[in-house]
Order: C-alpha cells, then sequence, then structure tokens
C-alpha cells in the first residue's frame, strides 16, 4: 500500500510539473516584460506556441529527445509536495543540478554544428561561451550545497533526509545557509540558463516540432532549477513521510505551487532589475553560508 501510495504521488508530481513548467516560463516572460515597461504576453502563451510548433511536421534530431529525458529525472527525483514518492531518495543536489545542466547539451551541440547563418551563429555562440562560464560557478555551488548538508547535517546526505531529520535535529544554521545558496545560484542563474528570451537566440534554425520538442526542453530545465532552488530554501515545506492527511494537502495544494511561484517570481525580478556584479554577488552568498555551517557546528 506505501509503494502504492509512492507511486501515485510520484506521477501527480510528474503530471503536475510537466503541465506547469510552461506556465512558469509563462510567468517569468509576463513579470519581466511589466518590469521592463514592455507589454505583456498573455497567460498560457508558451503552450500554445508549443501546439503551433508541433503541428509542423518537421523531423526532431534525435539529441532534442535527450534534454526531456533527464529533465524528467530530475523533476522525479525532486520532492514537490512531500518526500515520500519512489525517487525521492536520490534528491542529491550535485547530481541532479549535474543532469539539469546535462539538460542544456544537446541545445550546445546544435549551436555548435549549426553553420546556416554566419550572423546568427556568432551570437548564439557567444552565448554558449556565456553559458560555459555560469556551468564553471553552478557546479561549485551545488557542491558546497552537499558539502553544507554533510556539515551542518550528518546523515541527511540528500533533500529527502534533509527533510526527515530537521523536525528530530532542527539546524537553523543550516537552514540559512541553503537561503543564501539558493540565492547564489539564482545570481547565476537569472541571467544564463533561465531567461526564455535568452534561449531563444540559441535556437533560430529549429522548426517545427525540433523547435517544439527544444522549447518544452528549456521550460523543463527551468522548472528543475526553481524547484532545486525552492527545495533549498525552504525544505521545512515539504511534507515527510509521516505527515498526515491535513499537512499533505496543505503542502500539495498552498505551499507547493507558493513555492515554485516565488522562485519564478523572484528570479524573473532580479533579472528585470538587472543588479551590478552577479558574480560578486554569488561568491559572497556562498562564503556567507559557508561561514554560518561552521559557526552553527562549532557551536554546537
Amino acid at each position: 500500500m506505501s509503494f502504492l501510495l509512492a507511486t501515485l504521488a510520484e506521477l501527480a508530481q510528474l503530471v503536475l510539473l510537466l503541465l506547469l513548467a510552461p506556465f512558469l516560463t509563462d510567468l517569468s516572460a509576463m513579470l519581466f516584460a511589466r518590469l521592463a515597461g514592455r507589454a505583456m504576453p498573455p497567460l498560457g502563451a508558451r503552450w500554445r506556441q508549443l501546439r503551433r510548433n508541433w503541428r509542423t511536421l518537421r523531423p526532431v534530431p534525435p539529441l532534442a529527445w535527450l534534454s526531456l529525458l533527464a529533465t524528467g529525472m530530475v523533476l522525479a527525483a525532486l520532492p514537490l509536495g512531500t518526500v515520500h514518492t519512489n525517487f525521492s531518495i536520490l534528491s542529491d543536489p550535485l547530481a541532479l543540478g549535474m543532469l539539469l545542466i546535462a539538460a542544456r547539451l544537446p541545445v550546445w551541440f546544435l549551436v555548435v554544428v549549426n553553420r546556416q547563418d554566419a550572423r546568427r551563429d556568432h551570437q548564439a555562440r557567444h552565448l554558449v561561451a556565456q553559458d560555459m562560464r555560469a556551468v564553471a560557478l553552478l557546479l561549485p555551488l551545488v557542491a558546497l550545497s552537499d558539502a553544507l548538508m554533510a556539515i551542518g547535517l550528518p546523515g541527511a546526505g540528500n533533500i529527502a533526509g534533509l527533510v526527515r531529520d530537521m523536525p528530530i535535529q532542527p539546524a537553523p544554521a543550516l537552514t540559512g545557509a541553503l537561503v543564501f545558496v539558493a540565492a547564489a545560484l539564482l545570481a547565476i542563474l537569472q541571467n544564463s540558463l533561465l531567461p526564455p528570451e535568452r534561449f531563444e537566440t540559441l535556437i533560430p534554425e529549429a522548426e517545427g516540432r525540433a523547435r517544439a520538442v527544444l522549447r518544452y526542453g528549456h521550460d523543463l530545465t527551468a522548472c528543475g532549477w526553481i524547484l532545486l532552488l525552492a527545495d533549498l530554501a525552504w525544505p521545512e515545506s515539504i511534507a515527510g513521510e509521516s505527515a498526515g492527511t491535513r499537512a499533505l494537502l496543505t503542502s500539495w495544494l498552498l505551499t507547493a505551487p507558493l513555492r515554485l511561484l516565488g522562485v519564478a517570481t523572484l528570479a524573473a525580478t532580479w533579472r528585470a532589475l538587472a543588479p551590478p556584479h552577479p558574480l560578486r554577488a554569488a561568491l559572497t552568498l556562498a562564503g556567507a553560508a559557508t561561514l554560518l555551517v561552521l559557526a552553527g557546528r562549532f557551536a554546537a
């Protein structure tokens, strides 16, 4: 019975995220346009784009499907409303961060092999180079989140373990440090792997179903990053395995959507305000997170 409930929760989570991801892209585009003083696209525009592209019968490169596979694994492993799912034991931030980065590899490869338009090709290659620099910062940051969990709450191991152990062994220093790490990740992501309009520059030659698959892959990858940041910043809002019916309903119907919408809103706002020196901000936040956990550990 427990396995059946975990399977049903897993399926519900996947269906919800697969449907919600394009709407998060819409929300990001709407908020960014609003703050930038532009006309806002209507809600649901992304799904209409995807349907319109899918109706155009063009072959889809096999590589394009790989991004959906990698991101699907992430969305199955990260807890949304509860950790009582079949794959929540795989919710290691470093491993899932690497999968989310790997989901971008097909797009980068298609940019490298594209030779149809010199000007567009040069612009897309420049963005790929920027993405590479962002990845060089993202990997140490997600690795830092693993290290901080190992120091601040030994035995937790992953996000599901964090949710399981924090009620038994409160770790306020670790909780604050993970908020700092999530903010540091957001400082890098908000101008590299998250913006939908930036992604469009990477795939100017893709048409029809290939464009639909690549766009949907970006939406799912952005949703995966948003969920990872939300889990790191607010793990207490996720229902544990022993949670009652009321706690489960509150987590699924209230806190889970609020966490996703909150991070998506913060990302779009940060990007629109364009604060200077995001790298400096990320390094400062990462340093503060490390010092906070070490101070909490030595004080224990």
